[in-house]
């Protein structure tokens, strides 16, 4: 009852596309986000949503160096796209700043980008960086209950570490969230997240970490 036999194939940029997160809406719908911040919808039974965005598929539109892997979907329907884009700006004011930074994008139930959402849908955010190594990238998205968002994944202080970026639902970092609304973890070793469980106000991230590259775990607590 899915697709032909079972598979659905969807050619969204008629380039080479492949999926990295997706995620199943109320009314049985499935959404899934490509390494290059584009969307599709489908309904429950495979088929394309052609009333979604255009034809089915809606763009992030971060440019060509910038890459996605997170995707979570708000109560009000909303999706948070997470990943990473290139910042050629940020090398020019500090050398030990990383370029790339987190980017979040936000889309609105019909696909388009989220006006109320940082600058036109989009939010950037430099984490850290070092001449060593030069990227911050969201592999995790969640929503609290209250809206708020926790963007999880690594970072360079120099790293890499674990880090948890907490925002209000308009895209400002939230300042009662440590201070800046960073949060980093160094496991004493080098860090990498890849994935994340919210429940109860408590996150709990994944990955490999320590001295001898094992199974890491943080929990963070509010």
């Amino acid at each position: 009852g899915f697709g032909q036999g079972g598979v659905v194939v969807t050619d969204p940029t008629d380039g080479l596309d492949s999926i990295a997160e997706m995620a199943l809406l109320r009314d049985g719908r499935i959404v899934a986000l490509s390494h290059s911040f584009d969307v599709v919808r489908y309904h429950a039974d495979g088929r394309v949503d052609d009333t979604f965005a255009q034809g089915g598929v809606a763009a992030g539109d971060l440019g060509y160096l910038s890459g996605s892997s997170a995707l979570a979907v708000q109560r009000d329907g909303k999706l948070l796209l997470g990943g990473q884009v290139y910042d050629p700006d940020s090398v020019a004011v500090h050398e030990f700043r990383g370029p790339w930074d987190v980017a979040l994008v936000r889309l609105g139930r019909g696909g388009g980008l989220d006006p109320t959402f940082g600058r036109d849908g989009i939010v950037v955010t430099d984490v850290g960086g070092s001449i060593y190594c030069e990227e911050d990238h969201a592999t995790s998205v969640k929503v609290q209950r209250d809206g708020r968002i926790l963007a999880s994944g690594n970072a360079c202080t120099p790293g890499p570490d674990f880090f948890v970026l907490r925002y209000r639902p308009s895209g400002r970092l939230d300042r009662r969230f440590s201070g800046d609304g960073k949060v980093l973890a160094d496991l004493g070793g080098g860090e990498f997240a890849n994935a994340s469980m919210l429940r109860s106000g408590t996150l709990v991230v994944a990955g490999s970490g320590g001295q001898n590259v094992d199974f890491a775990l943080a929990r963070f607590v509010d």
